[in-house]
Formats: C-alpha cells, sequence, structure tokens
C-alpha cells in the first residue's frame, strides 16, 4: 500500500510538472516527463491524454523552427488550435482538463511572443496586429489587457466584423452583457462571414451556434442565420437609431438584395441577410416611433420569404 501510494505521489508530481511546460509552452520538456510518467503507469488516462496531446503539439512547434517570420508563426500557432479543438480533443478524459487548459496558456502566450515582435518599435500599429495580440491576452484570461487591444483596432477599423466580434466576447466574459450584444449585433450585420466562430467564447453565442446547427443550417449559410435566429430567441435585443447615412446605406442594401435574390444558387445565403436587414429597418422604425402601416408592410415581405421566420418574429 505505502509502495502504490509512493508511485501516485511521484505520478502526480510529474503530471503537474508536464502542465507546467505546457503553461510556458515547453513541448519537449514535456515529452520527456511524460517518458517517465508513462514507464510508471502506462495506463493512467491522465498521462495517456496529454502523450496524445503533445505527440500533436510537437510537431507542431517544431514546425516553428523554420523560416516562417513572426506573423506567420502566429497565425498558424492559432489556427493548429482551432484544429486541436475541433475533433482532436473529443475523445478526451474529462481528468484532463487541467492539461488542456495549460495547453492553451502556452500556444497563446506563445503566439502572443511572435504578435508582439511584429508590433515592437510601431508606434501606429495596424489593427491587424492588434486584434491578433487583444485575441491572444483574451484566450489567457487578460480581458482588461485585450480590450485595450482591441478598442485601439476598432478606432482604425470600426468597420470590421472580426474585430467587433472580438470585442464583444470580451465583454461578454466581464460580465458587460448589453455591451457584448451590441457589438455581437454589429458584427453579424456587417458581415457575418468575416466572425470566427471558432474563436468566440462567449456563451450566448455558443448556444446560439447549437441552436440554428439543429435547423440544419452549417458553413456559410449558418453564419447568416445566426443574427436571424438571435434576434428570435431575443439574444440581439438592444436596439438603436441608425444615423441618416446609416438608414440610406441600410435601404440602399435591401434594394439590392431584393434584386439578387432571383439568383438561386445565393438565395440561401441572401434570404437570410435580407431578412437581417429588414430586422434593423424595423428596429430603426420603432426607436424613431414611425407610423404601424410602414412597419407593417416591412413585416409583409418578411412572411413573403420565410413565413416561419415571420410567425416567430411576430408572436
Amino acid at each position: 500500500m505505502e509502495k502504490r501510494n509512493h508511485i501516485e505521489d511521484k505520478l502526480s508530481v510529474l503530471i503537474n510538472q508536464v502542465y507546467e511546460s505546457y503553461k510556458n509552452g515547453a513541448i519537449e520538456e514535456s515529452a520527456s516527463l511524460l517518458n517517465e510518467a508513462h514507464s510508471i503507469d502506462f495506463d493512467n488516462p491522465s498521462v495517456l491524454a496529454a502523450l496524445k496531446c503533445t505527440r500533436f503539439w510537437i510537431d507542431r512547434f517544431d514546425k516553428l523552427d523554420s523560416q516562417l517570420e513572426d506573423y506567420e508563426k502566429g497565425e498558424f500557432l492559432v489556427k493548429q488550435w482551432i484544429i486541436f479543438t475541433g475533433d482532436f480533443t473529443s475523445g478526451l478524459n474529462t481528468s484532463f482538463e487541467d492539461g488542456l487548459y495549460n495547453l492553451k496558456q502556452g500556444v497563446f502566450r506563445t503566439a502572443l511572443k511572435f504578435y508582439a515582435r511584429v508590433r515592437e518599435g510601431d508606434r501606429d500599429p495596424e489593427p491587424e496586429i492588434l486584434l491578433r495580440i487583444g485575441r491572444c491576452h483574451k484566450a489567457l484570461g487578460d480581458y482588461d489587457r485585450a480590450i485595450v487591444s482591441l478598442e485601439k483596432a476598432m478606432k482604425s477599423n470600426s468597420r470590421s466584423s472580426l474585430i467587433l466580434a472580438e470585442l464583444a466576447d470580451c465583454y461578454f466574459m466581464i460580465d458587460k452583457i448589453r455591451n457584448a450584444k451590441v457589438f455581437f449585433r454589429e458584427a453579424f450585420f456587417i458581415d457575418p462571414q468575416s466572425v470566427d466562430l471558432d474563436l468566440l467564447e462567449a456563451e450566448i453565442i455558443s448556444r446560439l451556434v447549437d441552436e440554428v446547427k439543429k435547423k440544419g443550417y452549417s458553413g456559410r449559410e449558418l453564419k447568416e442565420w445566426l443574427p436571424v435566429y438571435a434576434v428570435i430567441y431575443g439574444v440581439f435585443n438592444v436596439k438603436r437609431e441608425l444615423r441618416p447615412i446609416e438608414y440610406g446605406k441600410l435601404k440602399q442594401t435591401i434594394y439590392s438584395l431584393k434584386n439578387e435574390l432571383q439568383d438561386i444558387e445565393e438565395k440561401s445565403l441572401l434570404m437570410p441577410k435580407l431578412i437581417n436587414h429588414y430586422f434593423w429597418l424595423i428596429d430603426h422604425y420603432l426607436c424613431i416611433n414611425k407610423d404601424w402601416e410602414t412597419i407593417e408592410e416591412i413585416l409583409l415581405n418578411i412572411k413573403l420569404l420565410h413565413i416561419g421566420i415571420y410567425e416567430q418574429y411576430t408572436n
């Protein structure tokens, strides 16, 4: 019994050291520690999960020694993280949650180091690099620093759905829910296709994605339908009055979308986009107390496009 306890204690120490190596981005060091742990107990679920993950990441970190520039190295790591957290981690033992947390810390700390090098000495950094630095801080749980970086990026490019969505995600994580809803809605209105769903952490979005997937949508269609169902389910319930230039552009876009709907191949994408634009127009009219007859005309257009959405929206 005493010998067994000694083995378990030694194994626990090794696994904790592995997790610390993960956190520091020292993947080769974690591999060496895991070999020792595996020799002690080759059936331990945490050790087996760690071995699987380490094999994945040791190959990726080796590629960082190639001729890639710092920016490309950061991009490579973030893209590999998306792959890693897809199907690869689905079968891992739940006891490995601490391992995944520390791996995430190591991957994004390393990516942040590369992005920070790109920014060094640049008095007026591009919004794209500020976005990526902010995203890394978000992944590391440093939401305040992430917001500072993302707000600077937004000042340079206020029409970037990618920046707005990441900023919204950070606001959600610090419980500024209204701010999050405002920026999420703006992001999905400007360009849903640019929003990177794989890197968003807000529960209101992940739940929304799950619900829309149940309706059979995926890929590009899923992104167009997300803001529609966000309105239906009350997720995007923060309305605002449009500025005159925004109102004029909205009307023009609606006119263009109605004409483009004749293209059967693109109809599956254009229909939800047009419905979402109608929702924005209705919200604007409600904010300025427009006559109900005008609003009813828009509702009729929605009904002709999709009776199911019309019924859910009006009930």
